[in-house]
């Protein structure tokens, strides 16, 4: 669950790395793809 916050502001902002481990890919699919 603390992955999820993480990664939605390094995920979003530019680390695929981040979202692609599966935390947020499970919170939102969408913004992953």
């Amino acid at each position: 669950m603390i992955a999820e916050p993480l990664a939605l502001g390094a995920g979003v902002d530019g680390d695929p790395l981040v979202y692609h481990r599966g935390a947020y890919t499970t919170a939102e699919p969408a913004v992953a793809e």
